[in-house]
């Protein structure tokens, strides 16, 4: 199920798929996070969430 956000904060579904026995992750693009930080733009402090990336290459 995909829900939305209305502007007036509320949220409504936008599809949903029926469990069935098909598999909708089938020829689908396979995509994986490497690197993730969240940043304050307050304070410009920054917070690393989740780092994969290869330190010493060569």
């Amino acid at each position: 199920m995909f829900l939305s956000n209305a502007r007036d904060d509320s949220y409504f579904c936008r599809s949903f798929f029926p469990e069935e026995k098909m598999d909708y992750t089938k020829n689908q693009a396979s995509w994986t996070l490497l690197y993730k930080k969240k940043r304050n733009l307050i304070d410009g402090s920054e917070y690393i969430l989740y780092d994969r990336l290869k330190k010493d290459v060569k």
